[in-house]
């Protein structure tokens, strides 16, 4: 936590917040609405990923599609974390409780998009770019391709859906007197 080492002050009593609060004003039934929605895009995410490791494409024994697919795995994981993250988000919270649900949650989506853009970017290049199109599996060409767009597609609204999520989080400044109260 040291990122947030300036909204801590040490007094007399020991050590106390004076950062900013942010509060998400939803009810149970919202925030498990929140969590099932994003705890269903990890699941299609991590089917998908599967799917296309399953396939044996030429493109899979390309280092710079294996790589980048390997890598996939760490912005899902870092998704999950922060989908488990909602339900104990209270209406009044400091940032880094914030920033571990809802920013961990858009971070990690930016990251599955920008990867699988380059995987299916890449994978088209590699395909296109073959010489020999009779040693390509068109089947497996099209499966891989074809999961890789499906998980751009679904980290799209993902985002749009995490951005209107962000939308209602309100930043009340500390300096007007908010009370803390949890």
């Amino acid at each position: 936590m040291k990122k947030y080492h300036r909204d801590y002050e040490r007094d007399g009593q020991g050590i106390r917040y004076t950062g900013d609060i942010y509060g998400f004003p939803a009810e149970n039934g919202e925030k498990k609405k929140i969590f099932r929605k994003n705890a269903g895009f990890c699941i299609l995410y991590i089917l998908l990923i599967i799917l296309a490791g399953l396939v044996n494409n030429s493109g899979g024994r390309s280092f710079f599609l294996v790589l980048p697919y390997a890598f996939l795995f760490l912005p899902c994981a870092y998704l999950l974390m922060g989908v488990l993250a909602v339900p104990g988000l209270s209406e009044k919270m400091e940032k880094a409780a914030c920033d571990r649900a809802i920013g961990r949650m858009y971070r990690s989506t930016v990251g599955i998009l920008v990867l699988s853009l380059y995987l299916v970017v890449a994978d088209s290049v590699f395909i296109l770019g073959q010489k020999d199109l009779r040693s390509l599996r068109p089947v497996d060409e099209a499966v891989f391709l074809c999961a890789c767009i499906a998980v751009f597609a679904v980290s799209c609204v993902q985002i749009r859906h995490l951005q209107n999520i962000r939308k209602k989080v309100m930043i009340w400044k500390r300096d007007e007197g908010v009370p803390i109260g949890k």
